[in-house]
């Protein structure tokens, strides 16, 4: 796979339209486009700028959660459903052909899943998707875990994507070239270098209850040996998790929003007494987040504080929370705290293995898998 001579963007710049403002040669289309771009950090406005320039644009986002998240109104905007349009469930197809009617520059967010649709509704109302859009796949990183589990979606995306003349792959989470999906191959990497960003310090607490550690960490953080003004924000693994926490630190309503997937089976983990939130709902003294919004949403509380919390006895996530660290350290946009991060884990259950032997070892087994299904299929019915 071909790279692409870096970005280094000055100190100075904090966002990636400030740059790219000083330099409009460099970018003749407006953004890095025809790339899988690397874009260095969390929080630099690379979603935004396409979401505010004068071209067409879909982008492509894994959740109907981080759609909600921006075009929702927050303390920093208010609501742009007027210019942005999402589709995702319960987006009726006359919806969409009105907005494509009813404005000159459409910027249209959609899962996943529903990209096919829009781009027939374009062609439908005389349009051409692949021509007269520019395409951004948001947080592309997450095609290789969602794969797992929406496999239809990631491979109508990946069927459509090289149609567009302009595509840009995006993440703050960049893949190591050994893992790009051979679909995504065609295209160079951008990496964006940021001579000013500054390196978060994450403390790490280790455990033998994951559980008991974090109950004993709320109970201080409701004493006065921390500041009365500080929020904490924990990202963890599982509702069920945060049900735990809740139930046996008998925390209340007024002390807690829950940001997860809205889905009947979360209610009633929950409770009747706790709603599912969203990241525009008001900030409370204690705030859980699940894998919803790890990545891509805007969360605003200057007195916000991390915790990541590494749940080793769920299944629920069969990658592990801490590899979603870099997109973690980034969410709370504003906050006085944004450069320090609690991370609280288990004690490892297996020594740790160096990665050439542990690929060398995954090949073997692929390639035994391989030709044994081959000696099934060769044998009569």
């Amino acid at each position: 796979m071909k790279e692409l001579e870096p970005i280094i963007i000055p100190e100075k710049y904090e966002y990636l339209d400030e740059y790219i403002k000083d330099f409009p040669s460099k970018f003749p289309e407006g953004f890095p486009v025809n790339c899988l771009l690397h874009k260095g950090k969390t929080g630099c406005g690379g979603t935004e700028m396409v979401l505010k320039d004068k071209r067409n644009t879909i982008i492509a986002v894994p959740t109907k959660d981080l759609i909600k998240n921006k075009i929702e109104p927050n303390a920093q905007r208010k609501e742009r459903r007027d210019h942005i349009l999402g589709v995702m469930e319960g987006v009726e197809e006359y919806q969409i052909m009105n907005y494509i009617d009813q404005h000159n520059v459409k910027k249209i967010m959609v899962t996943y899943d529903s990209l096919p649709k829009v781009i027939k509704i374009i062609a439908a109302k005389g349009g051409n998707a692949y021509e007269d859009y520019f395409l951004l796949v948001d947080e592309y990183h997450r095609l290789f875990l969602d794969n797992l589990f929406r496999d239809r979606a990631v491979r109508n995306l990946l069927n459509e994507a090289p149609k567009f003349k302009s595509v840009t792959f995006m993440t703050a989470t960049p893949v190591d070239e050994i893992f790009i999906m051979d679909e995504l191959k065609y295209l160079p990497a951008q990496e964006i270098i940021w001579e000013g960003k500054k390196s978060i310090d994450v403390k790490v607490f280790r455990t033998n209850s994951v559980m008991e550690h974090v109950l004993y960490y709320i109970s201080i953080c409701m004493g006065s040996t921390v500041p009365k003004t500080m929020n904490f924000h924990f990202f963890v693994n599982s509702v069920s998790f945060i049900a735990s926490i809740i139930k046996k630190q008998q925390l209340t309503p007024d002390l807690v929003r829950i940001v997860c997937s809205n889905t009947g089976e979360n209610k009633k983990k929950l409770g009747e007494k706790f709603e599912i939130s969203t990241t525009s709902s008001p900030v409370k003294k204690f705030n859980f987040y699940t894998s919803t919004v790890f990545e891509g949403s805007d969360i605003l509380d200057e007195d916000g504080y991390t915790i990541v919390v590494s749940d080793g006895n769920t299944n629920s996530r069969i990658i592990d929370i801490s590899t979603s660290m870099k997109q973690i350290c980034g969410r709370i946009r504003n906050s006085k705290y944004k450069y320090l991060v609690d991370y609280i884990c288990p004690y490892p259950k297996t020594l740790d293995q160096p990665f050439d032997e542990y690929y060398t070892c995954t090949l073997e087994e692929i390639d035994k898998t391989t030709q044994r299904i081959k000696r099934i299929n060769a044998l009569e019915e």
